[in-house]
This record gives C-alpha cells, sequence and structure tokens, in this order.
C-alpha cells in the first residue's frame, strides 16, 4: 500500500510540475515585420553606395526611431537624412550640407539632434547641432574637451587618448545628454527645455546614464553586466554578471545582450536577449544578418530599442530594410488584452 501511494504522488509531481516550471518562464513573444524598404540609387529617397578599404558600405551608417515611431536613417553616401513614416513610407530628405554626424536623436516635438566628434584634443571637441522637423538648423551646443568624456586608455601608452565611438546621445523625455559608454559619465546638454552654457554642462556630470524612471545604470567593463544606482547615484546592485554582449535599454528598465557566442552559423542567426532590472530573462528574439558578398558581414548591424519594439537596419548592395520585432501583448481569457 505505501508503495502504491508513493508512486501515485510521484505520479501527481509529473503533472504539477511542468505546469508550474513552464508558469514561471513563459517569455514573451515578438512578430516581425518589414517597414522601410528603401532602393540604393540617385534618386531622391534612393540611398547612396560606396565602397570603403574594408569593403563596408557607407550608405544607411545608422538610424534613429522617434518617440512617435517615425524612422530617420542617416545616410553617409549623399550626407542627408530620410525620413520615413510609422509604417515606412518615404516622408522627406533632409540635406545636412557641411555637418556630418556620429549619431542622432529625435525628441517628443521632432526636433533633430545631430553628434559631431572632432575625434582629437582641442578647446571644442563636440558639436550638437539642434534642427527642426523640416531640417532647418536651430541652434549649436558647442561642448569643450574634458579628460572625463571620450578618452580611452591603451595598454601601449600611458596617457589616455581620444577615441571615436564611445561618446553619443541620448534622451529622457525632452532632456537630452552626451554619454560616453567606455567611462560610463553624462553630460547634461539641455534640461526642461533650456540648453545649458559650458560651465553648467562640466558641472551637470554624473556617472551612469540616466533613465525616464531617475534609475541610472551602467555597463561593467571588467566583470561584464549592469550596475544600478538610484537617483542619488548610491550604488544598489549588480546584474546580469554573465551577459557581456550589451546592446541598450529601453523606457521601462530592461536591458537588451546579444548572445554571447555570436552568430548561430548553424541556422545563421543571432539571438537578442531581454532582462528585466532583477535579472529575469523576459524574450529571446531571432534576428537573421543580411550581408552581400562584395563587403564584410556586419553581425550586429544597428539597432534601436524601444519600451514595445525592436528595430534593426538592415542594408544591402541594392536597398536599404528597417525590420521590426513588435512585442505581442499578453493574451487573458476571452481573448488578446487591450
Amino acid at each position: 500500500m505505501k508503495r502504491e501511494k508513493w508512486l501515485l504522488m510521484c505520479f501527481c509531481l509529473l503533472l504539477i510540475l511542468p505546469i508550474v516550471v513552464w508558469g514561471n518562464t513563459v517569455l514573451e513573444e515578438y512578430k516581425q515585420e518589414t517597414l522601410v524598404q528603401a532602393k540604393v540609387g540617385p534618386k531622391q529617397g534612393e540611398f547612396g553606395l560606396e565602397e570603403g578599404y574594408d569593403f563596408q558600405a557607407l550608405g544607411a551608417a545608422f538610424f534613429e526611431v522617434s518617440p512617435s515611431g517615425e524612422i530617420y536613417i542617416y545616410d553617409k553616401a549623399k550626407n542627408d537624412i530620410k525620413q520615413f513614416s510609422q509604417t515606412g513610407e518615404y516622408v522627406r530628405t533632409i540635406p545636412l550640407e557641411k555637418i556630418h554626424p556620429y549619431d542622432l536623436k529625435v525628441d517628443p516635438d521632432g526636433k533633430i539632434y545631430l553628434f559631431y566628434d572632432r575625434g582629437y584634443p582641442g578647446e571644442e571637441r563636440y558639436f550638437i547641432y539642434q534642427l527642426s522637423p523640416e531640417g532647418k538648423l536651430l541652434a549649436t551646443i558647442k561642448v569643450l574637451d574634458t579628460p572625463e568624456i571620450g578618452y580611452h586608455r591603451s595598454g601601449r601608452f600611458t596617457d589616455d587618448l581620444p577615441l571615436h565611438g564611445i561618446v553619443s546621445l541620448y534622451l529622457v523625455n525632452k532632456d537630452l545628454y552626451l554619454y560616453d559608454h567606455r567611462n560610463n559619465k553624462s553630460l547634461p546638454l539641455i534640461k526642461n527645455g533650456e540648453m545649458l552654457d559650458s560651465s553648467l554642462i562640466k558641472k551637470g556630470m554624473f556617472e551612469g546614464r540616466l533613465t525616464a524612471t531617475g534609475l541610472k545604470w551602467a555597463v561593467n567593463w571588467k566583470k561584464g553586466g549592469i550596475e544600478l544606482y538610484n537617483q542619488k547615484g548610491k550604488f544598489l546592485k549588480h546584474i546580469l554578471a554573465d551577459q557581456w554582449s550589451f546592446i541598450g535599454m529601453d523606457d521601462q528598465g530592461n536591458f537588451y545582450f546579444y548572445d554571447p557566442k555570436g552568430l548561430d552559423k548553424g541556422k545563421w542567426i543571432i539571438k537578442i536577449f531581454k532582462f528585466d532590472q532583477d535579472g529575469k530573462l523576459k524574450a529571446i528574439v531571432e534576428r537573421r544578418p543580411y550581408f552581400y558578398a562584395s563587403r564584410t558581414m556586419k553581425f550586429r548591424g544597428d539597432i534601436v530599442i524601444s519600451a514595445d519594439a525592436i528595430y534593426v537596419l538592415d542594408d544591402y548592395k541594392d536597398k536599404v530594410e528597417v525590420i521590426k520585432y513588435s512585442l505581442i501583448p499578453k493574451t487573458k481569457k476571452g481573448g488578446i488584452e487591450k
């Protein structure tokens, strides 16, 4: 009799355990759709294409998605910005003339911010240009060179050296910040709609990167993962220590990483992992990187993360695409959650 009871208990556990496990590990799902599908060519609305020494395409260099969902792609070959609607239709081309940006952001009012880094020491190293939604230059912010921002120490030299690509822009609502990814420092540029002068910019420097909730975070380049801080900069905790290929963070405080193993050559896909602030895995999104024969493969390409979607820029030799991975709302009894 005891043996029968024991077998019955084991059978019940086998029935219940999968329900418990799956109930705690159900991941969010995303659906894929292609938004922008633009040609490479000489016409307005078409992208330029040049081949560099490393056979890297110089046309669609990087892009941004506005809070309202409009898409802005910087065409390095033609030195302009091409604007597309939320559904991927071509809207306009914004010529940049003498401005050659390394980054762009769009605020909730549609103002465009372009970032330029001279790349070498000087009194004024960084320039941020504010454009109207139509592309008219409204103002220029000049940021004085400072050793805390944009410098990286090489193992072969004793001095810190200026380095391209480690400084970029980010927005928190309508406030604009300059951020050093390697040294994990932020500089405020615009607060409450007002541009700050040089002394206030330098005085306002703080550790980490600010979020809309007031939380601050920084990548831990030595240990991996993310360091979290409160509004006053007090350390809270270290999460996701085994994650190294950091992508970004959304407005709801979720962190995104690429699979540290890189490209799965068996399936030719790259996995994007989404974690919450407690380090819990929330989603795995798979994407296929595109390449053409005359250039090297760009594993990551370019990516923009919003609260409910992931946007990826893919460039071919004859066209440019933006792929959107939209978060599917969780279902309730009776249908889709509203």
